[in-house]
């Protein structure tokens, strides 16, 4: 009795620990990063869209070149976007409401690929971000968005101003 109650123990031990677990959890969110990155480039292709690779492998086109400071490290940013899922259902709408974000590159805001993408621009760019969810919300997903977890999402990015 008192060596199956020490298996039982350590068993349990094991389980709430995860040993063993983590190439298999490494592994599924290796799975879903490459569907996702599957899911991303056929839309692309299905839209007909050339879209560049950026930082952290988010897909990236910019649809209008603007002339204007380029985005450092640490720059103020004014800056309206629109998210959506990439059915194109809308969670944010700054574009059509006019309503300018000030935001701070380098401060991970609204997530943390829309702001390494940001550092791909210039003021007066308008561009689109496909963000796998890694980089955006993750496996917790957005419960104040309604974004559910591991949801690839895209923005359409209308970049105003830059202010060192």
């Amino acid at each position: 009795m008192k060596q199956t109650t020490h298996l039982f123990l350590i068993g349990i031990i094991l389980i709430l620990s995860g040993y063993g677990c983590t190439e298999a959890v490494f592994d599924d969110r290796e799975d879903v990063r490459n569907a996702q990155f599957a899911k991303i480039d056929s839309l692309l292709a299905i839209e007909g869209i050339s879209a560049s690779l950026g930082p952290s492998n988010i897909r990236y086109a910019i649809t209008k070149e603007g002339t204007g400071r380029p985005v450092n490290q640490g720059s103020r940013l004014i800056i309206r976007y629109k998210s959506t899922f990439l059915d194109g259902e809308v969670i944010q709408d700054f574009i059509s409401s006019e309503s300018n974000q000030f935001l701070r590159q380098g401060s991970g805001a609204p997530n943390i690929g829309f702001d390494q993408a940001t550092t791909l621009l210039r003021a007066g760019d308008e561009a689109t971000f496909w963000v796998h969810s890694e980089a955006a919300y993750g496996r917790q997903g957005n419960t104040t968005l309604n974004i559910p977890p591991n949801t690839p999402l895209r923005y359409d990015v209308q970049l105003l101003q830059v202010i060192q």
